[in-house]
């Protein structure tokens, strides 16, 4: 599968590399100086419990392009700045999105995104980012589904996160679990 995660904060980079660890394709969209700074010397990621700090070479985009497709998209950034990627999702050709974190919009995404098979992922991780590395605690575990009512997605998350060491919870009605 062909991944892209779009955002570069902490919970962005810890997806990106532990899909990179696992051995998937994926590509991390970063922007401005991160995104330099992760071509130049790799993904830098602390561990905040442990003294060890991990450098992941994964591939670095600095945007999307409407033509660019993917298997999924992973966006990872803050709720207040998803609207401002809004038609760049649209007008790409990957149909399969999750967005990551606690987003209490996830009725107006679908909306907004007619035609695109959404999803909502809560990721736990957390942590913060420095100039030259994201400092974090990654437990490896992701909650991921889609609405109530919406497909079922099941098959597509096993494929997605297939021979992962990664704990994956399935829940079909995301909405209430974000709430």
């Amino acid at each position: 599968m062909k991944i892209l995660v779009f955002g570069a904060g902490v919970l962005g980079c810890n997806l990106a590399r532990n899909f990179f660890r696992e051995g998937k394709d994926v590509t991390l969209l970063a922007r401005g100086a991160w995104a330099e700074k992760i071509k130049k010397d790799g993904l830098r990621i602390k561990n905040r419990i442990f003294p060890t700090t991990s450098v992941t070479r994964v591939k670095v985009v600095t945007e999307l392009k409407p033509d660019d497709e993917y298997d999924v998209i992973f966006v990872a950034m803050r709720y207040t700045q998803i609207d401002s990627i809004l038609d760049i999702l649209r007008e790409n050709k990957t149909k399969n999105i999750v967005f990551i974190g606690n987003n209490t919009r996830t009725n107006r995404l679908v909306e907004l995104l007619e035609g695109k098979n959404v999803m909502f992922g809560f990721s736990l991780s957390a942590g913060h980012r420095e100039p030259d590395r994201v400092v974090s605690v990654d437990l490896k575990k992701i909650t991921i589904g889609q609405l109530a009512g919406s497909p079922s997605n099941e098959a597509l998350i096993s494929k997605i996160f297939e021979g992962m060491k990664f704990k994956v919870v399935y829940e079909p009605n995301m909405g209430d679990y974000l709430l």
